[in-house]
């Protein structure tokens, strides 16, 4: 991209501030010097109250003349690990490092639930911290299950830090309990970048697990091959999808030596 292109990235917060990205979106540059140009979301990571500064990963933000919306009082373990939403004007390079980059900020916002108690709280994200079997958090928001909970597309030692969860339950006091649980499949979709072996290849810096019970369409495992354009269904776990289904793109799919045209799917049902 262009040094002056300014895009959208979308995608899903993980580690300390990273963005696992699905889509990237080029946007209009607004050269009026009030208007948030720069958006992103994340984990603090080593809070400077003195300087006014956090980082989200390797970006540093100066909030000096930010806006701040629903964070608690400053202190260095109080900020730390609260995620949230920063809008922002200015993004310059930290030592002519592309890496290393300060964002000025307008507004600085905790991303939450809010503090009303709800008898119906339905929230959706990856677990974030695990503080026991039972209390996690999704994002800011603590989850807390008891006995009762029911789990639907998984069970109970499936909550990991980096899995997908919907939770339904009460929110009382800033903490959800809940009632049933939901284990999420992630979508990833790409371009296969590395083959390890069959069964076993990366999108992107995700490596992907096939089994036995994982589902082809439009082709079988042995179309994984560095290229081709596949969608693939299953769970995330530190960087690692086990598969569920694995759907192949016939018009970005490359030809393997002697095939003369797409196989059929091969869906088991």
């Amino acid at each position: 991209v262009p040094g002056r292109d300014l895009v959208e990235i979308s995608g899903f917060v993980i580690g300390e501030g990273s963005i696992r990205g699905t889509l990237i979106r080029l946007k209009t540059f607004h050269a009026a010097p009030a208007t948030p140009d720069y958006q992103v979301k994340g984990f603090i990571t080593h809070h400077k109250p003195d300087q006014r500064t956090f980082e989200i990963g390797s970006l540093t933000v100066d909030y000096k003349g930010a806006v701040l919306n629903d964070l608690p009082g400053q202190s260095n373990n109080v900020w730390d690990g609260l995620l949230v939403d920063v809008r922002g004007t200015q993004m310059v390079a930290v030592g002519g490092q592309s890496s290393g980059l300060r964002l000025t900020a307008m507004r600085v916002r905790l991303e939450g639930l809010g503090s009303i108690d709800s008898e119906e709280a339905v929230i959706e994200g990856f677990v974030t911290r695990m503080l026991s079997p039972d209390n996690f958090f999704l994002g800011n928001v603590q989850v807390v299950m008891n006995a009762g909970t029911i789990f639907e597309g998984g069970i109970r030692s499936d909550i990991l830090v980096g899995v997908h969860l919907e939770v339904h339950g009460t929110l009382v006091g800033g903490i959800v309990k809940a009632t049933k649980v939901e284990v999420e499949d992630a979508d990833l979709k790409g371009p296969v970048t590395q083959v390890l072996d069959q069964g076993r290849f990366f999108l992107g810096t995700v490596q992907v697990l096939t089994s036995s019970v994982t589902v082809f369409t439009g082709g079988t495992v042995n179309d994984i091959v560095v290229g081709a354009h596949v969608e693939v269904y299953g769970s995330v776990i530190d960087g690692t999808a086990n598969a569920t289904k694995v759907e192949f793109e016939r018009e970005a799919r490359p030809q393997t030596a002697g095939s003369a045209a797409p196989p059929a799917d091969h869906t088991v049902p």
